[in-house]
């Protein structure tokens, strides 16, 4: 079986949250393990419009 990471794909989540102690929960086992990076955007501390684009 060809992994993501071989065929050179990079798999990653954008978190948009709006208070900054809260995270993923549960999901964010799920989706590591499936082979995603988290990013994490705080509103408020974050800008969104400089937030660097994520690869498609």
């Amino acid at each position: 079986m060809v992994t993501t990471a071989a065929r050179g794909m990079l798999k990653t989540a954008a978190v948009i949250r709006h208070l900054y102690f809260e995270d993923l929960g549960t999901w964010e086992a799920v989706l590591t393990a499936s082979g995603y990076r988290i990013h994490y955007c705080d509103i408020g501390m974050d800008e969104l419009w400089t937030t660097p684009p994520l690869p498609i």
